[in-house]
């Protein structure tokens, strides 16, 4: 086996979906029985013991619980980007998003734009403002004037306080929050891209295997060269974001403007 496949393994997260672990196990299993396949296979063919120290899952409940019962010592947080996808997609089915949303909300269409981005820019703030900078957002003047206009806005914000800011519930501040993020890419999650160049939704295990012997075949030669080129557009999108903390950090930008220069960069 190539060396550099363990770290392969290593720095790879896994996503859930009913009845699968991406990329890796057989269908029809639970969480916990396809990590411990999933597990066994590894170590079968590395010949080493398999501890990961971060999995970066979406929020299916049962996944997460595995993971923290079969690899006590992993450190377990949500994808960025699936945050995104789940809050816009909440969005949409509340109508304050999507196709029809404009013609539906009329003039207040850019100020319910501009709310949902900045929810989700709460994932750029420092993990211990993260809770008391929602609630001022929940208590605002301007969000009750807007709720009390726009159908709907109250129960998306009440969706997202429930699931992800009380304490409990979906997934904790603490696991979404990117504030510390040194990534340019579109998430924190460094497969979500390489995922799609697998080729299949849900390939075997063999299929995976060949793909990552390829991959490591492809990456040997940059392995020790220059970083393999990424989307300019996230290179600067991360810039952006290091500029804007440095700004905050030192004084020149308040947390409110920060918060809201993060908004624009938001995930859509």
């Amino acid at each position: 086996m190539p060396e550099t496949l363990p770290s392969v393994f290593n720095s790879s997260s896994f996503s859930y979906g009913p009845g699968y672990c991406n990329g890796v196990c057989a269908d029809g299993g639970s969480p916990s029985g396809e990590l411990q396949q999933l597990k066994g296979k590894i170590e079968r063919l590395t010949r080493a013991p398999w501890l990961p120290t971060l999995f970066i899952t979406d929020f299916e409940q049962a996944l997460r619980a595995a993971v923290h019962t079969e690899f006590q010592q992993a450190e377990v947080r949500s994808c960025y980007f699936h945050l995104c996808s789940a809050v816009w997609k909440r969005a949409r089915q509340e109508r304050l998003a999507g196709p029809g949303s404009l013609r539906r909300l009329g003039r207040h269409w850019q100020d319910v734009q501009d709310l949902i981005k900045k929810v989700l820019a709460l994932a750029f703030l420092p993990v211990a403002l993260v809770r008391q900078n929602f609630q001022t957002l929940f208590t605002d003047p301007l969000t009750a004037n807007l709720a009390r206009q726009v159908a709907g806005l109250q129960v998306f914000l009440a969706y997202f306080r429930r699931n992800y800011i009380i304490p409990g519930n979906v997934a904790q501040p603490a696991e979404w929050n990117v504030y510390r993020r040194d990534v340019d890419t579109r998430s924190n999650n460094h497969v979500e891209a390489w995922n799609a160049t697998v080729g299949r939704r849900h390939p075997n295990f063999w299929y995976f295997l060949t793909r990552v012997r390829q991959e490591e075949v492809l990456s040997r030669g940059a392995i020790n060269a220059v970083a393999r080129a990424r989307c300019l557009k996230y290179i600067k999108m991360e810039t952006r974001i290091q500029r804007l903390k440095a700004e905050y950090h030192s004084g020149r930008r308040s947390l409110y403007r920060y918060w809201s220069a993060c908004a624009h960069l938001v995930l859509h």
